[in-house]
């Protein structure tokens, strides 16, 4: 579908999914959506392309959209106008004070980072983890009970999910600097390791000295093992300018029996229109990672679970971070072989 009738479908059905999502702040029976089947991994969409379903839009209500539909029995989060320094299910590692702010048409909010040192290599940097607790705050399992139980947290924990945020970096200050959000795991403890029991999916500045795609999996607090990913378009974190970033994960149904997962990062490059301040949600498919197991550190070990005690968006080598919106839901995943 071209532009112009991306533009068409926001006019037309903007006004009636907020005003459904205005009244329905109680969970309701899981209502049935038509399922279009997405690309698989070899034959992923052009960059030109936008990714929208056909024919609907999904509203955030934060004016954000929803690539997928809701899963109305499962758990969400959108920050909208809420004050997150009031909430118990949002919070930052640094327990820095959330500013609120305003240039223009638009508000946000702005956070400094934290101070962390990296165990690999002794450095001492910043860092920033905005934590969204949508099922629960509570932790019940590691990554080995998670395999046995399906969840982290428990049965309404995030799995497969879409989380969304609308962010900006300030004045770098380390050479490790990205931006990842990471699903289905836990809290990160050096008492306990093995909560951590979690997946990401990176972006970064073009000097990173890494890929800027990446795919990484945690199980362990701090053992990463990375996948380097081929960008569908080339997109690098910049300061002082604003972005948007979708990550996406659902577990698949094949038909073998075999146990994958499929998890997307999506960028929106420039999300405001700068005449009003509104979000353009013009998001375009950056980089794919099929869960299989493979690997070296975590062989054979499929994140599948459901999680997300916290989903975290964490930014490295910054002072501060800004954020416009934040979200995190349940999904109705399409139909992938």
């Amino acid at each position: 579908m071209q532009f112009s009738s991306w533009k068409e479908w926001i006019k037309k059905y903007l006004k009636n999914d907020n005003n459904y999502n205005n009244k329905n702040e109680k969970h309701e029976e899981e209502q049935q959506y038509p399922s279009t089947p997405l690309p698989s991994s070899t034959e992923l969409l052009q960059p030109s392309q936008e990714i929208i379903r056909e024919n609907v839009i999904y509203n955030n209500n934060d004016g954000t959209i929803r690539l997928f539909p809701t899963n109305k029995n499962g758990s969400y989060f959108i920050l909208g106008k809420q004050n997150p320094n009031k909430l118990k299910n949002f919070t930052t590692d640094s327990r820095n004070e959330f500013v609120k702010k305003k240039e223009g048409n638009i508000e946000y909010w702005s956070v400094f980072s934290g101070d962390i040192t990296y165990k690999s290599t002794g450095e001492h940097a910043k860092s920033c983890r905005l934590n969204i607790f949508a099922s629960t705050t509570k932790q019940t399992n590691d990554w080995k009970a998670a395999m046995k139980s399906g969840f982290i947290g428990n049965k309404k924990d995030l799995k497969n999910q879409e989380v969304t945020v609308i962010i900006r970096v300030n004045k770098r200050v380390g050479r490790k600097t990205a931006c990842c959000i990471k699903m289905r795991g836990g809290g990160h403890h050096k008492y306990s390791p093995d909560q951590a029991a979690c997946i990401q999916l990176d972006v970064s500045t073009r000097d990173s000295g890494h890929a800027a795609a990446r795919w990484a999996k945690e199980l362990s607090h701090p053992l990463y093992e990375y996948q380097n990913l081929k960008p569908f378009f080339e997109f690098f974190v910049e300061e002082g300018k604003w972005f948007g970033m979708k990550t996406t994960s659902w577990n698949n149904n094949s038909k073998d029996n075999t146990r994958t997962t499929t998890n997307r990062c999506y960028i929106d490059p420039d999300p405001f229109n700068s005449a009003d301040g509104t979000l353009r949600n013009n998001y375009r498919l950056y980089s794919e990672y099929i869960d299989k197991g493979n690997g070296t550190k975590y062989p054979e070990i499929v994140v599948n679970w459901a999680g997300g005690v916290p989903t975290t968006i964490r930014v490295d080598g910054f002072e501060s971070v800004d954020f416009y919106a934040c979200n995190a839901g349940e999904i109705i995943p399409p139909l992938v072989d």
